[in-house]
C-alpha cells in the first residue's frame, strides 16, 4: 500500500465514503509490514504519527477508536524496551478489532 496515495485521500476535500475503510486497510498493512519485515519499527512508528496529521483524522472525535490507537503510538518514543514491545501487541490487536 503506498503512504503517499493514503496520505493524499486522507488529506483530500471532504470526508468520502471509505476513507475510514482505507485508514483501517492501511493500519492492517503497517502492522503486517512491521510483522514481515524486521526491523521496521521505526518506519511503522514514523507512518501512525503521520497519519495523526492528516485533515481526515484531525476530523475524528478525540475517543474515536482509531484516535486513541494513534496516540497510543505516540508513547512507543518513551518506552522501555519491555513496555514498547506491549503496546505494539496492543495496537496489533485493536486494530485488528476495528
Amino acid at each position: 500500500m503506498e503512504s503517499k496515495i493514503v496520505h493524499q485521500q486522507l488529506n483530500g476535500p471532504g470526508n468520502t465514503p471509505g476513507l475510514r475503510n482505507m485508514l483501517i486497510c492501511y493500519l492492517q498493512y503497517l502492522m503486517d509490514y512491521r510483522r514481515d519485515v524486521p526491523g521496521k519499527d521505526e518506519y511503522a512508528l514514523y507512518e501512525l504519527h503521520n497519519l495523526l496529521s492528516t485533515k481526515y483524522v484531525k476530523s475524528l472525535p478525540e475517543d474515536d477508536p482509531v484516535c486513541q490507537l494513534l496516540h497510543l503510538s505516540e508513547q512507543l518514543e518513551q518506552a522501555d524496551p519491555q513496555r514498547s514491545k506491549n503496546i505494539w501487541t496492543e495496537l496489533k490487536n485493536s486494530i485488528y478489532e476495528l
